[in-house]
């Protein structure tokens, strides 16, 4: 897991999903469109732990790679954005149902073996010993599907509430402090999007999608970055509390500084709507943040 956190966005260009399957790049058309970038970030994982001087994984016993590898995917993947619902779905129900549940939709190991026949994959590879190894490594990955009601006390359970606790690493940077990491978070993702943004402007409307179309006012970009964080991210850190209550039960320090971490997400909010922030203008010609 603690790998998968490492090299869960190995090559990440600044741009989202919908952006690329609608350029149809080559990282688009290597996976048909289905979570473009983080197939990509495990293609390129594996195709370093095929290569001789990164072989972290050389003389591992096949049940301990296969675990590893599933791991691997698996968390890595659950990072996509679009499943984003179903994934604070899953914890809810564990709160209620002491069961965890992901739906099938998760599992995109097909997507991984077609890559292999895009000759965008050859070209990013572009070496044939590397090519053997990672068919090997996709070749014994576990295809089972994830399945529905997973008691969490089992393996399979801890192993999805460990995907899920990746999500949330993922997503931490929000939940610092909104001065001065916080703010700064802010300018930085707006750029991001803003440079995207700079591209789409030039399509048809039909054609664009990213949130940051136009230019935003200081109020808009409040409304949206508040709104993120109280619509998104205090539901998913709030169902991970309510799960901890119950697994952490015994752990009162460990227990409370996860409430604390909600505690001070709910002051960010707070912040935001207070409108105690100021922002610089950003317009599509684009800002340089020190």
């Amino acid at each position: 897991l603690l790998i998968a956190a490492v090299v869960h966005d190995l090559g990440h260009d600044g741009k989202t999903n919908p952006y690329h399957v609608t350029t149809g790049s080559s990282r688009s058309k290597m996976f048909a469109g289905a979570s473009v970038q983080e197939n990509y970030h495990v293609m390129l994982a594996l195709s370093l732990f095929a290569k001789d001087e990164t072989a972290i994984l050389a003389g591992t016993d096949k049940e301990t790679l296969k675990a590893f590898l599933r791991i691997l995917v698996n968390s890595i993947i659950d990072t996509d954005m679009t499943l984003h619902g179903a994934h604070t779905r899953s914890l809810q129900e564990f709160t209620k149902e002491k069961t965890i549940s992901f739906p099938t939709l998760f599992s995109r190991l097909g997507t991984l073996e077609d890559a292999f026949l895009t000759p965008e994959f050859y070209t990013l590879i572009g070496d044939d010993t590397t090519l053997h190894k990672m068919r090997k490594f996709i070749e014994i990955i576990d295809t089972t599907e994830r399945v529905y009601g997973i008691p969490i006390a089992t393996a399979e359970g801890k192993e999805m509430l460990g995907s899920l606790l990746l999500r949330l690493a993922d997503l931490s940077s929000t939940l610092r402090p909104i001065q001065p990491i916080g703010y700064r978070r802010i300018l930085l993702i707006t750029k991001e999007f803003n440079d995207q943004s700079a591209v789409e402007s030039k399509w048809p409307s039909d054609m664009r999608r990213s949130f940051l179309s136009v230019a935003y006012t200081e109020e808009e970009l409040r409304k949206i970055q508040s709104g993120f964080l109280k619509f998104f991210i205090d539901p998913y850190l709030g169902a991970f509390v309510d799960v901890f209550k119950v697994i952490l039960a015994e752990d009162s320090r460990n227990l409370q500084k996860w409430v604390d971490l909600k505690i001070q997400l709910g002051e960010s909010i707070k912040y935001l709507e207070a409108k105690k922030l100021s922002f610089p203008a950003i317009t599509l010609s684009g800002v340089t943040f020190e």
